[in-house]
This record gives structure tokens, C-alpha cells and sequence, in this order.
């Protein structure tokens, strides 16, 4: 359960169809019965609930109530800004970047006559950057994230005056704007601040020498017996 000012969500899991539809709606129960413990109401107009599943996986008939009230069911549901769908294709969080973004390049084409680039380079790095660098994480996995890479492109084509035909590769090293390498180097910061989750190359080659090891002695033994 994830607690934040205006919302709470809850993340449940089992492999089993009924045990599924029992966990989740006496977790619901739970959640409902520690609200009015700590006087908190619930909005039952907002709340809904949402099946992640895989593309080809077929409808779970899920049912979630409360004193005869049904739960909604939702193909997304909107966490700490990011839009996450029921297949985490992350498509619909990626067009409503794409609008913002499309905001952004109609504003800059306005500005870019009346301030100088440096900035037009800082209104890039105080909205656009931040909207990108922060859920890019997530969306550089999905097959539709070139769609930003595109309009980002046309934002550094505004603000350097490139034509549309001309390569943009050296404004990006000029202005120091990463593109899709914006999406690796975060990958790599996570990695390193959480490499606790990983298994370490050291700890594979330890797990391979045992091995290697436990099967020597077998064939050992099996050479002795015979």
C-alpha cells in the first residue's frame, strides 16, 4: 500500500483466480475498516481499480464491492504523474507528454524572437527537460517513445534555427541536450543508486564456479562407483 496526499494505492498479486478476488476485496475491506479508524473517508466516485495483465491474456472476471457498491474497473490510473495502463505500454502517458510538449514548441516559436537562445536553452532545461528526464525511465522501453524524441527534435530545430532538413546532432552537443542517450544515462544512474537489486558479474562467476565444482565432484564419484 502507497500512501500520498491525495491518494492511495494498493498493489495485489496471486497466481490463482479466486484466491485473487478474495485477497483483493478483503484487502479493500481492510483499507476501508483503517480509514474509519483514523477518520479518513474514502470517495467512492474516484476510487477504481485496474487489472495489469498482458495483451494476450484473457479477461480475469474480477468483481471488487463494498456494502453492495461496485468498484469501477479502469484501463489506467494515474500515479505520482505518470499514466499507467493496463498493459504498461505506457501509450497514453506518451501522448499526454507529446500534448505538453506540443504546447512547449508553439511557445518557444513565439519567444525565440524576442529573448536570446541562452534563454530559450533555459526554458528547455526548466519544462521540457524536467518532463522528460522524469518518466523517461519507463517510456524508453515502449515502441512508441520516438514520438517525443521527434518533437524533441523540432524544439532544438526552434531554438537553434536549424532547417529541417539539417541535421541536429551537433546543436544537441552544443546545447549539452541528450536525446534517446537521456534514457540510458538515467538507466545507469538508477543502477548505480540500487545496486542492491542487482546480482554483481563477481557473484555470477562465484554461483558458476560452485557449480562447476559440485559437478566435478559427481562425475567423481560416478568414476569411483564404476
Amino acid at each position: 500500500m502507497v500512501l500520498v496526499t491525495d491518494g492511495t494505492s494498493l498493489l495485489i498479486t496471486d497466481s490463482n483466480d479466486l484466491d485473487f478476488n478474495t485477497n483483493i476485496n478483503q484487502s479493500f475491506h481492510n483499507i476501508i475498516s483503517w480509514f474509519n479508524s483514523n477518520s479518513l473517508i474514502l470517495n467512492f466516485n474516484k476510487t477504481h481499480y485496474v487489472e495489469f495483465r498482458t495483451k494476450n491474456y484473457y479477461q480475469v472476471k474480477t468483481k471488487v464491492k463494498y456494502e453492495h457498491k461496485n468498484i469501477s474497473n479502469s484501463t489506467e490510473s494515474k500515479f505520482l504523474g505518470l499514466i499507467i495502463d493496463k498493459t504498461l505500454s505506457w501509450n497514453q502517458h506518451i501522448d499526454h507528454i507529446a500534448t505538453k510538449l506540443s504546447s512547449a514548441c508553439y511557445a518557444l516559436r513565439n519567444l525565440k524572437h524576442i529573448v536570446p537562445q541562452s534563454t530559450l536553452r533555459t526554458i528547455y532545461y526548466a519544462s521540457i527537460h524536467s518532463i522528460l528526464s522524469y518518466s523517461i525511465i519507463f517510456l524508453g522501453r515502449s515502441s512508441n517513445v520516438n514520438k517525443l524524441f521527434i518533437l524533441q527534435n523540432k524544439i532544438v530545430r526552434i531554438i537553434t534555427n536549424a532547417g529541417v532538413r539539417e541535421s541536429c546532432t551537433e546543436a544537441f552537443k552544443n546545447m549539452k541536450i541528450m536525446m534517446y542517450s537521456q534514457y540510458i544515462f538515467s538507466l545507469i544512474l538508477f543502477t548505480v543508486k540500487n545496486k542492491r537489486l542487482f546480482t554483481s558479474n563477481k557473484e555470477i562467476n562465484q554461483y558458476k564456479n560452485q557449480e562447476q565444482q559440485k559437478s566435478t565432484s559427481t562425475n567423481c564419484y560416478y568414476n569411483q562407483v564404476l
